[in-house]
């Protein structure tokens, strides 16, 4: 994986101003995309310190789990990461809170950020390409997209 299929998404993040990413519909080591801890947290989030929002292919996401493996936004709806699937799974506790506040602060600092409703956005990083990079950290999330730690 590391030597062929992720070097190309690995500059896009790093060097590109990637904002968001789309996880796919396909299995990888026995997990959907959407659900894919070790792709969506531990590489792309920890490894790569990507500080954007992970949303699903339309209709990839198949476990109100996601969320806690790493996807932020469900696409085009939200069939398994509604209140009425969430709730229950955070009293199982198989969804923490910290998981909910991660993705909250991913999609609404990308959003805020983009408008310029805080600092950090488009007009202050903006990357060659145009394609509006935010810098490390953001999105309440501290350097190499730790979002637990303070800015």
């Amino acid at each position: 994986m590391h030597e062929i299929y992720l070097p190309a998404f690995k500059r896009a993040v790093q060097e590109g101003g990637t904002v968001a990413v789309m996880c796919s519909y396909n299995r990888l080591n026995g997990s959907y995309a959407s659900n894919n801890e070790w792709l969506e947290t531990t590489v792309l989030k920890k490894e790569w310190g990507f500080p954007g929002l992970v949303m699903s292919d339309w209709g990839a996401s198949h476990n109100v789990t996601d969320v806690a493996k790493g996807l932020d936004l469900e696409m085009p709806s939200n069939a398994n990461l509604s209140w009425a699937k969430i709730q229950p799974a955070l009293e199982a506790t198989t969804v923490k809170e910290a998981d909910i506040d991660n993705a909250v602060h991913r999609f609404l600092g990308r959003h805020l950020r983009w408008v310029g409703w805080i600092p950090g956005g488009a007009e202050e990083s903006q990357p060659a390409a145009g394609f509006g990079g935010f810098g490390e950290g953001g999105a309440g999330c501290g350097a190499g997209g730790d979002c637990a730690a303070e800015e």
